[in-house]
């Protein structure tokens, strides 16, 4: 529990906590947590915060002190996600039946900390779990498409390859031929990086089926890439996502052949939305490069709907 301060007459007037519980020696009781507990169940407090913002502030703390958020920490963790099928499902037919989910709280729905609910892919996703996030990207199937997308989803998630929702229009490009649901494509990369100098990376993609050459120079060689993404869309109607966290992670082991995994979460060009993408490649600026292509056609791929 957090460090509780009494007044002179015996009554509570503070409570110490922290951001993401780090604090001196043990650390103190997290911000948030307490937040909410005293917001529904001490009626008669009014502690002036605002709720939307309290995930926002944990990343930034995160960020800064270099401790990640738990996936499973209340509030600021990412506990607004579900996982089984049957899950997703459920939450479908209580939306459809009274507008609310129906494997959430109703004191604890995602809307109030400024969040979605989400259903991820994998091997205990259904063909709700489909349909929800082939509908965010902008997408109509049928119920035998959903079932062939599920199919896959589940093969590669059987494969231990993780799946996000960024790969759906590879996947539903592939399993239902349709080559038209990836817009953006990167055709070659080329970085080039030495000691004391910034790196610089030249690339070939193709957008809409028209190709174009890119080049900038960065501070290694994803952030030179992404400085030329930006460059060459400011002249086109082509929207880039935000970068919020970047993790390359790299297996423990003695081979420097060894797959990078970039993990990456973006924001929505405009502001909305927070989502990932994951790219596997043996270097790992071509790895996040990869991540950053799936990023694309998430961003641009309801534009293509219309």
């Amino acid at each position: 529990t957090g460090e509780v301060r009494k007044a002179k007459t015996g009554k509570i007037s503070g409570v110490h906590v922290t951001v993401n519980g780090l604090g001196e020696r043990s650390g103190n009781a997290p911000l948030d947590e307490v937040t909410i507990c005293i917001n529904d169940h001490l009626e008669h407090f009014n502690i002036g915060v605002d709720e939307s913002k309290l995930r926002t502030i944990s990343q930034i703390v995160a960020m800064i002190s270099g401790r990640r958020i738990p996936a499973n920490k209340p509030v600021s963790g990412n506990v607004f996600t579900n996982t089984a099928g049957v899950h997703a499902d459920g939450d479908d037919k209580g939306k459809k039946k009274d507008g609310k989910p129906l494997y959430e709280h109703p004191n604890l729905m995602p809307e109030r900390f400024g969040v979605e609910l989400q259903h991820s892919l994998g091997k205990l996703s259904g063909k709700a779990s489909i349909r929800s996030n082939v509908e965010l990207l902008g997408f109509i199937l049928d119920d035998e498409d959903v079932g062939l997308v599920l199919e896959r989803v589940q093969e590669i998630a059987d494969e231990g390859k993780p799946v996000t929702n960024a790969d759906l229009p590879y996947i539903i490009a592939a399993v239902l031929n349709r080559p038209e649901c990836i817009v953006f494509r990167v055709l070659k990369a080329d970085s080039q990086a030495q000691l004391d100098e910034r790196a610089v990376t030249s690339a070939v993609i193709e957008y809409r089926g028209k190709r174009h050459e890119i080049s900038a120079h960065g501070d290694g060689g994803f952030n030179a890439f992404m400085n030329a993404l930006r460059q060459w869309s400011t002249r086109r109607k082509v929207s880039v996502p935000h970068l919020l966290d970047w993790d390359p992670v790299i297996p423990p082991g003695g081979s420097s052949k060894a797959m990078v995994q970039a993990n990456i979460v973006w924001r929505g060009p405009n502001g909305e939305g927070e989502f990932q993408t994951v790219g596997l490649h043996t270097d790992s600026t071509m790895a996040s490069i990869k991540a950053a292509e799936a990023a694309m056609n998430v961003c641009n791929q309801k534009k293509q709907q219309t």
